[in-house]
């Protein structure tokens, strides 16, 4: 899914020719036209929920799904090391999910601020930044919902996760909690539990939406023990 002002770039058409990691079948997808999008144009746009349920109707029977953000950046091999944690995982209905690591705009690709009128700034998009996106899948440390709580803000009572740190668990463990940020699964999900198409303009509930149909359904939680995507949290 793709929403877009007059001044931005197509993520899959206007970028291609920056991808620089032939070794990866990803990227040559990219080049080849195997991307499929989803294109709104900004004032348009109904709420990430429906984003994502728009987005998910892309869908065609493929054999894993993910859903992450904008301003993510990916480990190398992300999409082995997520293959690898559902299979040892051994539950065809399992939801591996967490908030993604952070990373900063100062010294990664968000820090192209020279984009104006005109369009962005192509000489700073060729350094390929990609190079510089790179990240720990290991780290010692994780971010981790910890409890979800209802708070009112304004006239609207929100559910909210708290996020704390923990250890990297050594293989992917039971979790309650689903984070929209970053979720794996089986490709099944789609066509079981779609994000709510109804859900017009809900942020602060979408996690939970998704999460007690899915559970209803038999689907499990789990955080993983690997970090494959990072997000940038504040642009």
């Amino acid at each position: 899914f793709q929403q877009n002002a007059e001044v931005d770039v197509d993520c899959v058409g206007g970028m291609a020719d920056l991808i620089e990691c032939p070794e990866h079948p990803a990227c040559g997808r990219v080049r080849s036209g195997q991307i499929r999008a989803y294109r709104v144009h900004w004032s348009q746009t109904l709420g990430p929920t429906i984003a994502r349920h728009l987005s998910e109707r892309l869908y065609r029977d493929e054999t894993y799904v993910m859903s992450f953000d904008s301003h993510t950046n990916f480990a190398r091999g992300w999409d082995v090391l997520a293959i690898d944690m559902f299979k040892r995982i051994d539950n065809p209905r399992a939801i591996i999910t967490t908030y993604p690591a952070s990373y900063s705009a100062s010294n990664h690709s968000e820090r192209w601020s020279d984009v104006d009128a005109k369009g962005p700034c192509w000489p700073c998009r060729r350094r390929d930044d990609q190079r510089l996106a790179g990240f720990d899948p290991l780290p010692a440390m994780q971010m981790a919902i910890c409890r979800t709580r209802r708070m009112q803000v304004g006239r609207t009572l929100s559910f909210k996760h708290d996020v704390n740190r923990m250890r990297r668990p050594a293989q992917p463990v039971v979790v309650a909690f689903l984070a929209a940020g970053f979720n794996f699964a089986a490709g099944r999900r789609v066509r079981e539990v779609p994000y709510d198409e109804h859900s017009y303009f809900l942020f602060d509930g979408e996690e939970t939406s998704l999460a007690v149909r899915a559970w209803t359904h038999g689907y499990d939680f789990y955080h993983p023990d690997r970090d494959i995507i990072s997000h940038l949290y504040i642009p």
